[in-house]
């Protein structure tokens, strides 16, 4: 689980860094263009760069200019853009044949330079520790340093060939962060942790559309092949997540009776049952709130401890009465071992949460500021006469237009 974020110099994000530590369920709250996605898409943008390289995550965000504080683009002398993030869930290592072994927690750190506007960023540097504990309850660091082009790794594990290794990387893969081209155990289980973030923000007609079961294609970020996610509930631990799903449906929507995923030649939809109605009602004729229930409850009933989910914005459409049996959803999923993001404009989610679970978003000088809610003077005299959401639609927190 990621305990600590840092984030400089990204969107909204100005000098100096932003630094938070999080929770296992964590909501974010403010006014539109507070920085409330922006946070978001800080680990996206991270996840992208490990997973594929620089270039891959800038195109993916429509280029440098996109990506870059427009606060530091103000400035004649450009800043360096920077993320971080820590993770202390410890592993054992004795499923990657090294017995005995246990890495406690990793934090990893990238700063890239940008020459120009309109040009990809250059990797400043990249950073990534490790606490390595062996079988004697010893405690030792391992280490990948990178300046520039410029790497020096110091592995602490047993076996390998090598204690301290220095390499140049070509030009031709400069691009390229260096836990991506390393095959070191720790950088992989690193990797291996950020394929598991999932990020959402969900539209009822891409949920709506039908698609191809492709091996290894999950529920998208819009919501796209859902009818594809339903199908593989049904089939997957003889179908008790989709039993679940319909079974929160049933408690949330008035006459609902049955979900069913459905062929559309060699794709896959749903197709809804309600009382009172002969048939199966087909994606556009379901209603927008009561299809974007659905993927928020194929999202958060179907998780594996380690993911890390994040959902802009879960209440659009949803009718407010129902917003505390989503935030029991959301709760769920963290009590599951995953890691729980929301952006959120309701003040209900606030109520369901703790002070030390939200985030307060404004925007001061043209920056993102982040204030936990649990560090407002005197907030938990205020919470004796009023409700979290109350105090937050009253003004009294901050992060409100």
């Amino acid at each position: 689980m990621l305990t600590h974020i840092e984030i400089e110099g990204f969107k909204s994000f100005g000098s100096p860094a932003t630094k938070v530590e999080v929770t296992p369920l964590t909501f974010f709250v403010g006014p539109n263009a507070s920085g409330k996605s922006n946070f978001l898409a800080a680990l996206e943008f991270l996840q992208l760069a490990v997973k594929y390289d620089v270039e891959t995550a800038v195109d993916s965000f429509d280029g440098s200019l996109e990506i870059r504080s427009k606060i530091s683009n103000q400035k004649v002398k450009s800043k360096s853009l920077r993320i971080g993030v820590k993770d202390t869930t410890p592993e054992d290592l004795e499923a990657y044949e090294v017995p005995g072994y246990q890495m406690e927690s990793y934090d990893y750190k990238i700063a890239l330079g940008f020459g120009s506007d309109d040009n990809y960023p250059s990797i400043e540097s990249e950073v990534f520790t490790a606490k390595i504990r062996d079988p004697n309850g010893r405690t030792s660091e391992y280490g990948l340093y990178r300046h520039g082009r410029k790497v020096r790794i110091h592995d602490v594990l047993p076996g390998r060939d090598y204690d301290i290794l220095e390499m140049f990387i070509p030009e031709q893969d400069s691009a390229r962060l260096t836990v991506n081209a390393t095959y070191n155990l720790p950088p992989v289980i690193m990797k291996s942790r950020m394929s598991n973030w999932r990020f959402f923000n969900i539209n009822a007609d891409s949920a709506r559309q039908a698609f191809r079961a492709t091996p290894g294609v999950e529920l998208g970020r819009s919501g796209q092949r859902l009818g594809v996610a339903l199908k593989r509930l049904e089939q997957r631990r003889d179908g008790e997540v989709f039993a679940a799903v319909q079974r929160a449906l049933r408690a949330m929507v008035p006459g609902f009776k049955h979900i069913r995923p459905v062929p559309v030649g060699d794709k896959w939809a749903f197709q809804v049952e309600e009382d009172e109605i002969i048939g199966g009602l087909i994606p556009s004729s379901v209603s927008d709130g009561t299809v974007r229930l659905l993927t928020l409850l194929t999202i958060t009933l179907d998780v594996t401890p380690g993911d890390l989910i994040a959902i802009e914005e879960p209440e659009n459409g949803l009718h407010p009465h129902i917003i505390p049996e989503i935030a029991e959803h959301l709760r769920y999923c963290a009590d599951e071992g995953a890691q729980v993001f929301v952006t959120t404009h309701n003040p209900d989610f606030l109520d369901e949460a703790s002070p030390n679970e939200v985030f307060l978003c404004d925007r001061v000088n043209g920056s993102t500021q982040l204030v936990r809610a649990s560090s407002v003077p005197d907030i938990e005299p205020f919470r004796r006469s009023f409700s979290l959401g109350e105090l937050w639609e009253q003004g009294a927190l901050g992060g409100t237009p």
